[in-house]
Order: structure tokens, then sequence, then C-alpha cells
């Protein structure tokens, strides 16, 4: 569910920028769904042919990429870095994602972390896929190899939308995965049991259940934290990278380009590829997409994706 009390929709077309009318309330969002679709499409539409056209976009050659990040899942009810929910407390301190996310703190309270992490699993797992998941699963469906899905997400909502594991690159990792700290290669599912809904501080027992099935070591979150680097083993860098460079048209969406592999991966794409960023406001993306004649969608991803996959639909 949006909670939304004012939403302001615009479309940026080339630097151009197009103000709809401001709505108030998840009725008028209701409302809004129907009243400005045709609007809407017209609206990209004349963007695309502003210069090289959707229709060139998609049935050129390259791969159509989309990279996804938290705005694509808060629709499905799970808060970003700044909710307050998804801070750590224990005895009175608060400690933000920030710090939390760091190898530093598994190495320093390895039972603090593993809480954490299984208290977001526990949020994670009581949350569905999205309508704006389920179009890029028909997207995938319907373009076979041409497809390929970055996630910075580590929700997992993609895989259980029905995304193949093949055509989606998981670059910060998946909270229901772990793997042993003293190198052993293999990823491995955590069991369905292991969550943590009440925030609780972990034992000893708990932690013993999180240790190597083959050395005994204790295993890690398989998450990219963020004092560590990305690398193509358990992230995919050279691949997401190389990808970039074949793609005819890269849509981000939900994503504020915080993180240096998004960035690098439109970087290398606006090289020669169609543009488009949807977010509910202008990010770091945004200079990047309207300097190229791409289309700014001012949108929840819950709306927008749906749409605009059914104009890729059309010019396949």
């Amino acid at each position: 569910m949006l909670f939304t009390p004012i939403i302001c929709s615009s479309v940026k077309v080339g630097g151009a920028m197009f103000v709809n009318e401001m709505l108030q309330g998840a009725h008028d969002l209701r409302r809004f769904r129907g009243r400005t679709e045709e609007n809407i499409r017209r609206r990209v539409t004349m963007g695309y042919y502003n210069r090289r056209g959707l229709s060139q976009a998609v049935q050129d050659d390259g791969l159509l990429l989309f990279l996804t990040g938290a705005g694509i899942s808060t629709a499905s009810g799970i808060p970003d870095f700044s909710n307050p929910s998804t801070w750590w407390e224990w005895q009175g301190r608060r400690i933000e994602p920030l710090q939390m996310a760091t190898q530093r703190m598994f190495r320093v309270r390895p039972d603090w972390s593993w809480s954490w992490y299984l208290y977001r699993r526990a949020l994670v797992h009581r949350s569905r896929p999205n309508e704006a998941h389920q179009a890029l699963v028909q997207l995938e469906q319907l373009l076979g190899d041409r497809f390929l899905l970055i996630t910075q997400n580590v929700d997992g909502l993609h895989l259980r939308a029905g995304n193949s594991g093949r055509r989606t690159f998981q670059i910060h990792g998946n909270l229901d995965y772990h793997r042993c700290t003293a190198g052993c290669p293999e990823v491995k599912y955590l069991r369905e049991d292991l969550l943590n809904p009440n925030k609780e501080l972990l034992g000893r027992s708990v932690l013993n259940q999180l240790r190597c099935g083959e050395c005994g070591s204790l295993t890690r979150p398989h998450i990219l934290w963020f004092d560590e680097q990305y690398d193509e083993m358990w992230f995919r860098w050279q691949s997401s990278l190389e990808a970039a460079s074949q793609a005819s048209l890269l849509a981000v969406i939900g994503s504020s380009g915080n993180t240096n592999l998004p960035r690098r991966v439109a970087e290398k794409a606006g090289e020669k590829a169609f543009l488009v960023n949807i977010d509910l406001k202008d990010n770091w993306f945004s200079q990047l997409v309207t300097s190229r004649r791409g289309i700014q969608l001012n949108e929840p991803a819950l709306l927008a994706v749906p749409r605009f996959a059914d104009l890729v639909k059309k010019a396949v």
C-alpha cells in the first residue's frame, strides 16, 4: 500500500517538464490510474520519438536492460533505509543501517548483525511481489534472452515474482542466502525458519545453526556490505558492465543512484542505449537521462512500470 498524501506526477522529455495535477490521498491515487493513463501513454510515446523512438530501441539487436532499486519494492511494504523501522535497537542504543550493514559490525558483533539481518528477512517474507515486479516477469517471458534484470534489492522479490535467476543479476546479494566466512565457495539458502520477526537479540543456539556445514566456521549474510567492494564472483561487476555495453535500452526503476555499479551501468549504457528513469523524484540518473534526450517519469513504480511495459510489448 502507498501512503502518499500528495503526489506530484511529472514527465520530463528532453529537458521539458509536463506537470500533472496534484493528487491527494489513496482514493485519488486509484482514480489517477485510469484518468491519466492515456495522457501518460501519449507523452511517453512522444518522448521516445523525440530522438530515437521506442520502436527502434526495442527492435535493435541490443539487450533490453532493467535496473531496479528500493523504489520498486516500497509498494510491497518493504521499507528503505530512511525508515526508522530498519534501525537496530538494543538496550537503549539505536544503530542506523549504514553502520549495521558493514563487515566491521559483523566482526565486532556477529550476534547483532545476524539478529538484524534475520529481522529484515522476516519483513521481506511477509511481503509479496507487486504489479511492477509482475510486469518485469511478463517482459522476460516475451523477450527471452534479450531481457536482463540488474537489481540492487536484496529482498528476492523479483525471483519470487517469477524472473529467472539466469537473467537476474543480484548485485547486492539476497537476504535468503548465506556463505562461509572461511572461504568455502558455495552460497546456500537459509532455512525457512531462521527468522527474527520480533527484532530480538539471538542467542548462541541460533548462531550455531548458522555455521558452515563443510568447515564449521560461522557464515555471513550473502550481502554486499557498505565497507566492501563489488566483484564478479559474488556480485556480477564485470557482467553488469558488459551487459550495459550491449544494451539498446536501459530503464532505471526506483533507484536513487547512490552506489557505484548502478552509476557505471547507466553511464556505459548511455553511450548508445535509450535511457528511461522511473522514480518519484529526480535523482542522480535524471541529468544523465535528460542530457541524452531520454525520459524521466516522476511516478511510483507501481503505476509507471506496468504502463511502460505495455509500451515495450507493443513495440516488439
